[in-house]
């Protein structure tokens, strides 16, 4: 009930302007919060200093005025530069125009406490009490003129002078609470904070003040400013220290987002939490952590007190400190030869001390770049791609085999980091050049090409397309063993979690039991007659049980891996039988139909190797092309033979 008053009261702050627009219902209750609230918004209008203006006349009282400060009608006051007759300094009179003559002044002897607490105030921040009286017109109170202005006259500060401002107001805040009984000002916003041009800063306005939970004045003039409130003052709770570091709170997050006093209820949610931390993304998390402290709703969510809240701020750099990227170079250039596979390391540093570097690498062209290959082909690799921390080595990883002879391969790397600069550049030029050959090369250029699956791919579609001209069962041939060269993640499958969990049940609901049946079978039908102690009989069977356990451990853990196995090659078998099936047995139908699988898995083979190299079709002729000739060249050859010697008519 609490949590929905307080955001249906919320939800009334921002239309209240006067005494008018309080909610139904509530207008007539002089003993509640409603009663006493009269906003003060805008609280010093610009001051008229025209002729025409008729100032009032405090000589009898020992000043005269010189200009009008300000004026709030809302809470009847007006505010007066003036000077005492006596020793001509200026003073600043504020008179509340709250009485007509021949006015009952005995509801006003309130002031009265408040006026001896404002005598005893003795801080160079706190403007100093000097004289009180009263007039037909009203109760004026006289303190020390501050050559300042008001805080919510707009100029532009900087984060770090926001903290200075901040440490003044809490060391006014530390001076106040440190009296006994502690002293809670209970309006804190930035029009009753003054600002000279030397930074120095002055508390103003203690017409709401209240010591030790009591009050000065029973506030039937002025209660509080609406957004700058702390809830429990809302609700007229009890109020403590951690009362007034709200309305700082409120205060130094107006200054930082550049917010006014009227609209400061924009960025509060109806939960009485403000929504500022995305517009102020120039201050650090530590600073932004210690304003979310000084505004939670929740008193005892605040720091305790305002020296708590000093010593906290005091260490805290308020500008976000961002990391720094140091590249160990900026420019690359890599040779080799065709074939090879070239590597570089570049280290990547960040010197600047509590921060942590992020980043992550992009591939992009360059303005010279005139070669045929993507920016992000297969030939060009960095490792890690990204990284979360101060110091990495990533290593530039090029294979050779993809890329052309004396061509020369230009490519940026974006570095994308959340540094100052957010983005570091990193050029990378390669040129591939004739290898070398020898006799030991040659053979390692020829294991790695026979190990490669595309042009094995590409010789067997050369060599068998002409032979299926001869006869569909030779396309069987090749077709089958083909399907087990598809079947090459044969390592991937068994790392399918539907395989993996139907060898756990088929281990578990089958295997294990058929082990325990077996075991208890051979133990209980052995025969060991020739022990004749039944003692001995007995140490026999056990020590045979635990070798049949340690036998069955074994067999368990091969079962696992031994099955995955069979149920992935088994669909494998079942296509390979079926397919001849249908070539022996389909007649001329059948023949054909064994052939064009033949072909879509020949096809099907090298689309997907290209696919996975990343490799245009241009660019996949131009390096396989030689085999696939060979290939054609190997089959026809073959065919020539078949049909030169009579066999091929035999096999037809």
């Amino acid at each position: 009930m609490e949590s929905d008053y307080l955001k249906n009261l919320f939800n009334w702050l921002p239309n209240a302007k006067n005494s008018e627009s309080l909610p139904p219902g509530d207008r007539t209750k002089s003993g509640s919060i409603f009663g006493k609230l009269t906003p003060n918004f805008g609280n010093q209008e610009p001051a008229n200093t025209s002729p025409a203006i008729k100032f009032p006349n405090f000589k009898s009282h020992g000043y005269e005025v010189l200009e009008k400060l300000g004026h709030n009608y809302a809470g009847g006051r007006c505010t007066y530069l003036g000077v005492c007759c006596q020793t001509k300094q200026p003073v600043t009179i504020k008179q509340f125009q709250f009485a007509k003559p021949g006015a009952d002044w005995s509801a006003y002897k309130a002031h009265e406490r408040e006026i001896k607490v404002l005598r005893e105030l003795s801080h160079p921040g706190i403007p100093r009490y000097l004289d009180c009286f009263e007039t037909d017109e009203g109760f004026c109170l006289v303190h020390e003129y501050k050559n300042a202005k008001s805080l919510a006259i707009y100029r532009r500060l900087t984060p770090d002078k926001i903290k200075k401002i901040a440490t003044s107001l809490l060391e006014i805040l530390v001076y106040l609470q440190s009296r006994v009984p502690p002293v809670i000002h209970r309006d804190i916003k930035p029009e009753n904070i003054l600002i000279d041009d030397y930074l120095n800063v002055y508390l103003v306005d203690f017409g709401l003040a209240r010591i030790a939970g009591e009050d000065l004045m029973q506030s039937s003039v002025i209660a509080g400013t609406p957004g700058f409130m702390a809830p429990e003052q809302l609700l007229d709770r009890d109020l403590n220290e951690a009362s007034d570091l709200y309305g700082l709170g409120v205060t130094l997050i107006a200054l930082l987002t550049e917010t006014k006093s009227a609209e400061i209820t924009t960025i509060i949610d109806s939960s009485y939490r403000l929504n500022f931390r995305e517009l102020v993304p120039f201050l650090s998390e530590s600073f932004i952590d210690w304003l979310a402290k000084m505004v939670q709703p929740n008193m005892g969510d605040r720091f305790p007190h305002a020296a708590a809240a000093l010593e906290a701020l005091t260490p805290i750099s308020v500008n976000r400190t961002l990391p720094s990227v140091k590249l160990s170079q900026s420019a690359i250039e890599l040779t080799g030869e065709f074939g090879e596979i070239l590597t570089h390391t570049i280290e990547i540093n960040n010197p600047v001390a509590d921060t942590t570097l992020q980043g992550r690498w992009e591939i992009a062209t360059t303005s010279n770049t005139s070669d045929s290959l993507p920016k992000s082909a297969k030939w060009l690799k960095i490792k890690p791609a990204k990284f979360k921390r101060n110091r990495v080595q990533c290593q530039i990883i090029v294979d050779s085999q993809n890329l052309l002879i004396d061509q020369i391969y230009e490519r940026n790397l974006l570095l994308h980091t959340n540094s100052a600069t957010p983005t570091q550049i990193v050029t990378v030029k390669v040129k591939v050049c004739q290898p070398k050959i020898t006799l030991a090369k040659t053979s390692a250029i020829l294991q790695e090409k026979l190990s490669s699956r595309l042009p094995l791919t590409l010789f067997l579609l050369g060599a068998a397309t002409p032979i299926t001209l001869i006869s569909p069962y030779i396309a069987a041939g090749i077709a089958i063993p083909l399907m087990l060269l598809i079947a090459k993640d044969i390592s991937h499958k068994l790392e399918d979690d539907r395989i993996h969990k139907l060898a756990e049940v088929s281990q578990k609901w089958f295997f294990t039991p058929s082990l325990m049946v077996l075991g208890i079978f051979l133990v209980t039908h052995l025969e060991i007659d020739w022990v004749h102690s039944p003692t001995s009989q007995l140490w026999l069977r056990l020590l045979i049980t635990l070798l049949l356990g340690g036998v069955g451990v074994g067999m368990l853990a091969l079962y696992k891996p031994a099955f995955k196995r069979i149920a992935v090659i088994f669909p494998l078998l079942i296509f390979a039988s079926s397919f001849v099936l249908v070539g022996a047995t389909g007649g001329l139908l059948g023949k054909i139909a064994e052939a064009g699988v033949s072909s879509y898995i020949l096809t099907g083979t090298v689309r997907e190797n290209m696919e996975q190299q990343k490799l245009s079709p241009g660019l996949a002729l131009r390096q396989y092309g030689l085999r696939a000739i060979l290939g054609i060249g190997l089959g026809s050859g073959i065919v020539w033979l078949l049909i030169y010697s009579g066999i091929g008519s035999l096999i037809w």
